[in-house]
């Protein structure tokens, strides 16, 4: 059974210069390596974890 997400397997797009860029060991880079643009969480949100709230 595998239990990392399917989007981690997808490399990512810079919404910048469009180049792809892939995801090493479930690693998302802060920023691309070729136009330098900082990533925020909002704009890859497949790769961001819903973190459940308990009551």
């Amino acid at each position: 059974m595998c239990f990392r997400p399917g989007a981690a397997a997808k490399p990512i797009e810079c919404p910048k210069c469009g180049k792809k860029i892939p995801i090493i060991g479930g690693v998302v880079q802060k920023k691309c390596p070729f136009c330098k643009v900082e990533f925020t969480p909002d704009m890859f949100p497949d790769l961001t974890e819903d973190e459940d709230e308990e009551d």
